[in-house]
């Protein structure tokens, strides 16, 4: 039988936090420390393209960096045992990254909204989900932002 890897744990243990933790920094810390460079976790997923995934990130960005932030340099990592997404992007030019889990329709957003003696980190909750036929809904998680 083939040992699961060490970053199935740690999926776990980042959706029960994401889905009960109040505090979103520990939240944002638990996913920036323990799976972020976690090679065995990178290397699990594979890049695609996900419309509705952008486009509620696009949503955190109006809300939270600007009216008019774009997104560039996105790349979406999609990992099927989990139905879990991540990945870096730069929302309105802020360097950002994020996760999801679709099965729960629940994920983050953090956004470096500042460097130096100015930084301070955005970590926004989110519920989107697909609707068939439909598009897309986008629903803020309390607490949305810290």
């Amino acid at each position: 039988m083939k040992a699961r890897p060490d970053y199935f744990g740690k999926l776990e243990e980042l959706s029960d936090l994401l889905q009960n933790e109040q505090d979103l920094v520990v939240v944002g810390k638990y996913f920036l420390d323990n799976l972020s460079d976690d090679r065995n976790f990178i290397s699990a997923g594979k890049l695609v393209k996900d419309k509705m995934i952008k486009q509620v990130l696009k949503e955190v960005g109006k809300q939270f960096v600007s009216p008019d932030a774009k997104i560039t340099n996105m790349l979406i990592t999609y990992i099927k045992e989990f139905d879990f997404y991540h990945g870096p992007l730069f929302l309105g030019g802020k360097p950002s990254s994020f996760f999801y889990y679709t099965k729960l329709q629940i994920g983050m957003a953090m956004i470096i909204q500042g460097m130096g003696n100015n930084s301070n980190t955005s970590f926004v909750r989110f519920r989107a989900a697909k609707l068939p036929g439909k598009g897309f809904a986008v629903v803020p998680h309390n607490p949305t932002i810290q």
